[in-house]
């Protein structure tokens, strides 16, 4: 779906109008943690295999580096993921909705969301049959 900068711009105004005009709560901290539960277990179930694999070469300490190094980019992705959760939690009303770039928002960030799931699944399970590691 292409949209163009006046088309942005438009949106943009009435998203600003209907996140000042919204009577709804602000969402909880951990709110985006819902859409990313999914994603973030795979990963946990994942690192801990490759953790406690007895092919692990090396020093543990290099398995709790690659560990500490996965958690703080989740905590990266988790920043990032909650600007747009927050965003569509408080304008959740029909109107907005039907703008053209939250439906191109909402689009990408499903898709990504899709691709990523399944490309730490299958970089999981090289991780748990091969000596890579996530």
């Amino acid at each position: 779906m292409n949209i163009s900068y006046d088309e942005i711009k438009a949106d943009s105004k009435v998203l600003a109008e209907a996140a000042m005009s919204s009577s709804s709560t602000v969402p909880s901290f951990f709110l985006p943690l819902s859409y990313l539960k999914y994603h973030f277990s795979v990963y946990i179930v994942f690192a801990a295999l490759t953790f406690f694999l007895p092919d692990m070469s090396g020093d543990s300490l290099i398995g709790l580096g690659v560990l500490g190094f996965g958690l703080l980019n989740w905590l990266f992705i988790f920043g990032f993921a909650s600007g747009y959760v927050s965003l569509f939690a408080m304008v959740s009303n029909p109107e907005v909705k039907g703008l053209k770039l939250t439906k191109v928002i909402s689009s990408k960030l499903k898709a990504y969301g899709i691709v990523w799931f399944c490309l730490l699944v299958v970089l999981g399970l090289a991780s748990i049959t091969t000596g890579l590691s996530i």
